[in-house]
């Protein structure tokens, strides 16, 4: 699961110099993890080039990340306009083709379309492009912000729904398990549910989100909600100075944080993180259980 998504690679490879710190006094323990994840990247890439050669495709790997620029981009064509130099309205013609319609198609909660909008020149001339957006947020820093934290709100913040609004696969929704439109023609991929109730139970609550109105119990569907149980085993992994569920963490809360770096906010993106919860758990209440144990055995 954590490498059904090219972002996991990146949170190996970013966590990995972090992690051998945390073991460099245990050197056999760091050389494991170091070959571990070293033979996971190598096969990763090796694997994964060769079903893009296969395909007669190129890989986006080491694509520019423009998500952030562009929802930047968008915002300030759409709710600034009047405030734009024309040299400003031809520089977002440059690298976005239409700064009018760049502004019409930005969206809040989604850089899908905005990214969408992007020219080749973004790739021939980065710098000019970085110095440009850049010089956008100086001169208008509160919409750059917004645009932002517009982008990556039910991330970080457990009450927001907006990610709820972002329409995947012609359907509204948080959770997607079905209705993925999988391949198209005779090739496309149809559903057959042995469990209707269980489908249409799914529908109700999650593609139309309607677990959003059972009190309390929303919460532990939020994204955010796993973002703050993945920081504090964080914190309680550096508490107890436990190396081994530090290592865990940083992993964890390293991929959590790569998600920032998404489209949009849809919980399937961390549900690597979603199913590592009762690991961390476990883990905790080990620890606890492990505490209380050598307490009473002290006080005898």
């Amino acid at each position: 699961m954590l490498l059904s998504r090219n972002n996991s690679i990146y949170t190996l490879e970013v966590s990995l110099p972090i992690i051998v710190l945390v073991l460099i006094k245990q050197r056999k323990k760091m050389l494991k993890v170091l070959i571990l994840f070293l033979i996971v990247i190598v096969g990763y890439k090796c694997i994964n080039s060769y079903i893009y050669a296969k395909e007669s495709e190129t890989s986006d790997e080491t694509s520019f990340r423009t998500t952030y620029f562009a929802q930047i981009v968008g915002k300030v064509s759409r709710d600034c306009a009047e405030e734009l130099t024309d040299e400003e309205k031809e520089k977002i013609k440059y690298y976005y083709r239409d700064y009018e319609i760049v502004g019409r198609l930005y969206e809040d909660n989604i850089a899908d379309k905005a990214i969408k909008m992007s020219s080749s020149n973004i790739s021939t001339d980065r710098e000019g492009y970085l110095k440009f957006v850049f010089e956008l947020c100086k001169k208008y820093p509160r919409t750059a912000l917004e645009a932002i934290l517009n982008l990556t709100r039910g991330y970080w913040y457990i009450n927001d729904t907006s990610f709820t609004q972002i329409m995947t696969y012609k359907h509204p929704g948080a959770i997607e398990i079905y209705e993925f439109e999988i391949g198209k023609g005779d090739y496309a991929v149809k559903f057959d549910s042995k469990l209707p109730g269980l489908r249409k139970l799914y529908i109700n609550l999650y593609r139309s989100s309607e677990y959003l109105n059972i009190p309390i119990l929303y919460i532990f569907l939020q994204p955010a909600f796993f973002f703050y149980c993945t920081f504090a085993f964080l914190l309680y992994s550096i508490y107890k100075k436990e190396k081994n569920r530090l290592v865990i963490a940083i992993f964890l809360f390293t991929f959590y944080a790569s998600c920032y770096m998404a489209n949009c906010v849809i919980i399937r993106y961390i549900y690597p993180v979603v199913v590592s919860l009762p690991l961390m758990l476990l883990f905790v209440t080990k620890d606890e259980k492990v505490e209380i144990e050598k307490e009473e055995n002290e006080s005898k």
